[in-house]
């Protein structure tokens, strides 16, 4: 098919800061996790489908199918984020149940879903 261009689980764009491997990168309306360590201005790969592991709220419960919201300043997983810049409400949904004490939930990512703040 002439008019392929990929499978669209990876994007390429150029970071607007440093990041680490395994980050949440979120740019305009856009969350993707990096595929490695970026310097701010250089290009870095961003897995935008899957599910991978964040840290998470440890006074937040959550129950496997819930969506999630993502805390850009706090740097973790949440379900009630009050959007500030940088947040993503409803970033992707819980693959697991986690009590409020568990430091880490495991999210399948919602490609362009959620609600940008």
């Amino acid at each position: 098919m002439k008019n392929y261009v990929n499978d669209g689980k990876t994007v390429n764009i150029t970071a607007a800061a440093n990041h680490s491997s395994g980050d949440m990168v979120v740019t305009k309306s856009l969350a993707g996790v990096a595929q490695g360590d970026v310097d701010s201005g250089d290009d870095v790969v961003l897995a935008i489908e899957g599910v991978f592991r964040f840290p998470k709220n440890t006074s937040t419960a959550i129950d496997l199918g819930d969506l999630v919201d993502y805390d850009d300043s706090a740097d973790e997983i949440t379900k009630a984020v009050t959007p500030a810049s940088g947040d993503v409400e409803d970033v992707g949904i819980a693959m697991e149940t986690v009590a409020s004490a568990g430091a880490f939930v495991n999210v399948k990512l919602i490609p362009g879903g959620g609600t940008f703040a």
